[in-house]
């Protein structure tokens, strides 16, 4: 929809909203599209945006990445972070021509570019994402295209707005391999999948889904060297797809091939040769009939120290007769199960290449035309399809140097240039604010001889920043002065060493000048230094570095040697080289990027007898079982002893071994010792376990740099000891006599010494019962009786305890002994009573007894004042009168009236004469008070 005010047609942008979500092999986009209308300004520009970000105001599509602003990979443990990274995104919106007859060809209209200055989006964190945002028009058929990390591909910059259709776009390649395919990875994608779309001023509803797949395949080697015999120290790749198309197309894309890459140093990947590392190389795709030319070479030696070559072809199993394909986006896993007889086991599978990360992103209208007046031109010169083409030795100097390029644009444009493109320069020519020129010059020479050198200028609308054109410029190659650079390792410029690489280890670098020429190399960086040629990588035993670079005349050959990096930085410098002698040789400058990777901490793995990897705790190994004894292995010679276990550690950097718990019987007998770079192993002992209870104890093997965070354990379980046999063993449980037993009836007790030599004696404490036998200061096992004196025919139960004591150690067993009462303690059926003031009413006379009275004689019975159970009272009496009867009875003569106005209790007890038994309850009988 537009809307007109005053003599300007003002158009309504349209909100969308797209989410990246992250799944299986792909980035998934999903777009939420909402119509928001907002006030136009008045403006005599079209586009009206504010100067901060160059991007006019309006509606705008929001692209949403999630999960990429966490630095982490949640869910994608088998992608890494760098292979998930959106380092930079470009977004193609292509539109309908509206001059063109129908069917109208969809057009490029405009190019967003994040992370550049004054561009039109930026790539901004918002929770778990990123988030980008561009303005885009309602109303006409539209194809929006993602590249993700292929800015750096030249194919691109030749695009030409308001030409460039979608078919030559999708044909688009990347650039021809010079070196390995690093990351971040190149990955695209489209919305729609499938044809255009129309943005309805209403919005779009429903979720869009994008996919972002990455263009190349990734390889891991997965390599036990001592279960494989093989231990790989170098990986050759010959004959390689050296480009892809950007987007996946509808028939196979037919690559350039690549005679030979740098070769790969494994020993730098962490797990080399000791389980899988990942990421080794990457390739561009090929077809299985493509395949069958790809040479993978794996350079190392055997375990017996002879050096051996094996090459490996593509092939699910090396015995199978088919070949297999290599598609994009897929992870390809490289296990070597074993070498022998010259020949090499190994098999190739197709593994998921899970994506994890994601980001959030601002479209519209406008065109940029270049040319060239081709009267102009100069020997050597060329402008076609936005590609400058310039002689070697073109350098400003004189004014034919530079060309004129012509600008035809809409709105104000500006100059771009990136950083890499030092050697080109410009000036803007005067003339009006939008149809002008500008002039462009190189300021050195190529220092090639074999190749262009390729820049890229891009002119762009200072407000609408999408609208750009790119100027591809090519300087030809250099035959008279220049500096030509290679080494097995040298990608491109570029030369990489990994973080562990050690003072001694070097790079060498040939070098071809012009005959007679002086080269100069100089170092800028204080953690490489320059040496002589080294021999199989390994620099001059003797060499030493003043600093002053290295200097020769003619072709020749110079090393990098690189320090140990021993930080969590990568680091990045260069070498700078010139040449002295031929014509024009004063701007020949050739560069070498050195980079190093951060310290290489790696991983541990540890290997020992009875040892298994916990399937609950990554970190943790288990040994369990082992003997009560303790270990029983036999002597290794010249590494451990008999009865001490050996533990092989495999580790990329240096540890430490300790026992974190079970120190008291578990010990590092043999001390860390290294065999293979930090490769090593230690000696555990463990003491005889006494107990009847199994143990653990906790052995941990930690980076000395990051313990915390690199380290594994090996939890260790003993088995249950058997017990030592007490000093001395007797029963003891409590031994029970009848009240009818007598001293005839004995119990025996058993005495049972842990050392027969030791002696015992038995002790008896407590009256009614009697020891018998041999029981004092008895040598060795031996057996005493007990039993009671005599029947008890008492009202109370007899106890007593049997002390054994072991001589030496003085322990002691104890028993305790017990005879019940023979007779029933006698008790009252009634326990109350009571009585009128007067004394009459007692509603109490006679009161059974149970129990055992034998003879009322052995009885007395006592009437006691309540309030002290002490005092006799003379108002009431009781009398046992048989052995089951106890007579109550009232006093007379006056005594039975209670006159002392209070309520007052008499208590009944019987108590036995001869043994003070007492009956086992009393009676209380209350007479009120006046």
């Amino acid at each position: 929809m537009d809307v007109n005010i005053g003599e300007w047609t003002y158009p309504i942008f349209t909100n969308l909203l797209i989410n990246f979500y992250v799944m299986k092999k792909k980035y998934y986009l999903l777009a939420l599209a909402s119509l928001m209308m907002a006030a136009c300004s008045d403006d005599d520009s079209l586009f009206t945006g504010g100067p901060e970000n160059g991007n006019p105001a309006g509606k705008t599509i929001t692209f949403v990445f999630p999960g990429t602003a966490q630095g982490v990979v949640p869910y994608a443990a088998l992608a890494t972070d760098a292979e998930n990274e959106l380092k930079t995104l470009d977004i193609y919106v292509f539109g309908e021509d509206s001059l063109a007859a129908d069917p109208k060809p969809v057009i490029l209209k405009e190019i967003f570019r994040s992370g550049e200055a004054g561009n039109s989006f930026t790539l901004t964190p918002v929770g778990t994402s990123y988030q980008a945002t561009i303005s885009v028009y309602p109303g006409e058929q539209k194809k929006f295209y993602f590249v993700a990390n292929g800015r750096d591909n030249l194919s691109l910059d030749s695009l030409e707005l308001g030409v460039t259709d979608t078919t030559a776009f999708l044909a688009k390649a990347t650039n021809t391999l010079k070196g390995h395919i690093a990351c971040p990875l190149l990955m695209s994608g489209s919305f729609p999948e499938l044809g255009t779309i129309t943005v309805p001023e209403g919005g779009l509803g429903g979720n869009q889904e994008v996919h972002l797949t990455r263009r190349m395949a990734r390889f891991d080697v997965l390599n036990w060297c001592e279960e494989s015999s093989f231990k790989i120290s170098e990986i050759v790749l010959k004959d390689i797809p050296g480009s892809n198309s950007i987007f996946a197309q509808a028939t196979p894309y037919t690559p350039t091939i690549v005679a030979s890459l740098p070769i790969i140093d494994f020993t730098a990947y962490e797990n080399s040769n000791y389980g899988e590392s990942k990421s080794v190389f990457y390739m561009y795709p090929a077809m299985a009939v493509e395949t069958q030319n790809i040479k993978l070479s794996l350079v190392g030696e055997t375990l017996a120290g002879a050096a051996q070559v094996y090459n490996v072809e593509f092939k699910k199993n090396q015995s199978d007769v088919n070949t297999i394909p290599v598609l994009a986006n897929n992870r390809y896993l490289l296990s070597i199960l074993n070498v022998g007889s010259g020949t090499l086991d190994a098999t190739l599978e197709v593994k998921d290449w899970l994506v994890g990360d994601t980001v959030n992103s601002d479209v519209t209208h406008g065109t940029i035309k270049l040319s060239v007046d081709a009267a102009g031109l100069k020997a050597g010169q060329a402008f076609a399809d936005n590609t400058l083409s310039l002689p070697a030795a073109t350098t400003g100097e004189t004014a034919a140097d530079s060309v004129t390029i012509k600008v035809a644009a809409d709105e104000e444009w500006e100059l771009v240039k990136p950083a890499d493109c030092d050697w080109i320069a410009f000036s803007v020519l005067p003339g009006d604010s939008v149809m002008k020129s500008f002039k462009l010059v190189t300021l050195t020479t190529n220092p090639s001889s074999k190749e262009d050198r390729v820049g890229t200028v891009i002119v762009r609308n200072v407000k609408r920043p999408s609208i750009k054109q790119p100027l591809i410029v090519k300087q030809a190659p250099n035959a008279s002065s220049y500096i030509d650079l290679s080494g097995a390792l040298l990608a491109g410029n570029e030369i990489s060493f990994s973080g562990e690489k050690m003072s001694s280890d070097s790079m060498n670098i040939d070098v071809t000048v012009p005959d007679g020429a002086t080269w100069t190399a100089s170092e800028s960086a204080d953690w490489f230094n320059l040496a002589d040629k080294a021999v199989l990588t390994r620099a001059d035993a003797g060499f030493t570095n003043n600093d002053d670079g290295k200097t020769g005349t003619g072709s020749g050959t110079f090393s990098i040697v690189a320090q140990k990096n021993e930080t969590d930085q990568a680091r990045i410098d260069s070498i700078k080289m010139t040449i002295s002698g031929p014509e024009g040789a004063d701007k020949v400058i050739q560069y070498i990027v050195v980079k190093q990777a951060a310290q290489n901490i790696g991983s541990i793995r540890l290997a020992a007898r009875g040892t298994l990897v916990d399937k609950d705790d990554a970190a943790n190994y288990k040994m369990d079982s082992i003997p009560a004894t303790g270990f029983i292995d036999a002597a290794v010679e010249g590494q451990t002893t008999e009865g001490e276990r050996k533990v092989t550690v495999v580790a990329i950097s240096e540890w430490t071994v300790s026992v974190e718990s079970g120190d008291d019987w578990l010990s590092v007998s043999k001390s860390k010792t290294l065999v293979d770079g930090n490769n090593g192993y230690f000696g555990i002992t463990a003491a005889t376990n006494s107990t009847t209870t199994p143990r653990t104890a906790v052995l941990k093997v930690a980076n000395t740099t990051k313990p915390t965070e690199v380290y594994k354990t090996i939890t260790i379980t003993q088995k249950a000891g058997t017990a030592a046999a007490p000093a001395i063993t007797v029963d003891e449980t409590p031994l029970a006599f009848t009240a009818t037993e007598t001293a005839m009836d004995t119990k025996t007790i058993s005495v049972v010494l842990g050392d027969p030599a030791n002696t015992w004696t038995a002790a008896l404490a407590g009256t009614g019962f009697s020891l018998g036998g041999s029981y004092i200061a008895v040598t060795g096992n031996g057996d005493f009786t007990v039993a009671p004196d005599a029947a008890n025919d008492t009202y109370k139960a007899k106890t007593a305890s049997i002390t054994v004591t072991e001589s030496a150690g003085s322990t002691t067993k104890t028993i305790a002994v017990s005879q019940p009462a023979g007779k029933t303690v006698p008790s009252f059926a009634t326990t109350t009573g009571s009585v009128a003031v007067d004394g009459t009413g007692l509603d109490i006379s006679t009161i059974v007894v149970s129990g055992d009275v034998e003879n009322i004689s052995d009885w007395t019975v006592s009437v006691v004042d309540g309030s002290d159970n002490v005092t006799p009272v003379t108002w009431l009496t009781a009398t046992l009168d048989s052995t089951s009867q106890l007579a109550v009875s009232m006093a007379s003569g006056g005594d039975e009236v209670n006159s002392t106005g209070a309520e007052r209790t008499a208590v009944i007890k019987l108590v036995n004469t001869t043994d003070n038994t007492v009956v086992s309850n009393t009676i209380t009988v209350t007479q009120a008070g006046s």
